[in-house]
């Protein structure tokens, strides 16, 4: 009686439903950038006419009320950069675990062919030592590159926050 599994996936179908994956990713992450973008210009449009309104009502001086369309629309500004900023990030950060997914499920096909060759169990748990390793030391790599890309988006946020916290108003 073969002992063998019948319904494998085949090394390209499972490479190319990660690559898909990934490319799902990638396409979903830049309409929401878009999004959060048209948004933000939407929301300065409605906030400036609003005052416009508002100094029309009470009589406000115009030059007032421009002082403090602008620095609404700074500050909104400011939150849809800080929203694309973080958006970008998550798109990077995914990149990373999904590209680690498929080189992790594509090795980890190949080298299931070689447990199912072997003749002897010390050849089998030799190999599934060799296994566990690669795999840990492929997700400590891809852990240490998403630490590393997560540091650089909060710097680059930090010195967002900062450059516009001492710009005048």
């Amino acid at each position: 009686m073969d002992a063998r599994p019948r319904n494998r996936a085949r090394p390209g179908e499972t490479r190319r439903t990660a690559h898909e994956g990934t490319h799902a990713m990638r396409n979903y992450g830049e309409p929401a950038s878009e999004a959060l973008r048209n948004g933000g210009e939407a929301t300065n449009h409605i906030a400036e006419r609003s005052m416009e309104q508002l100094s029309k009502v009470l009589g406000l001086s115009t030059e007032v009320v421009q002082q403090n369309v602008v620095r609404s629309s700074n500050r909104a500004q400011m939150a849809m950069d800080g929203a694309n900023l973080i958006a970008g990030a998550c798109e990077d950060i995914s990149g990373e675990w999904m590209r680690f997914a498929q080189s992790t499920a594509a090795r980890n096909l190949d080298l299931m062919e070689q447990l199912l060759g072997c003749r002897n169990v010390a050849d089998y748990v030799t190999l599934q030592a060799q296994i566990f390793r690669e795999n840990f030391e492929a997700f400590l790599g891809s852990a240490n590159r998403t630490s590393e890309r997560s540091r650089k988006a909060l710097n680059r946020a930090a010195r967002r926050v900062t450059k516009a916290s001492l710009a005048p108003e």
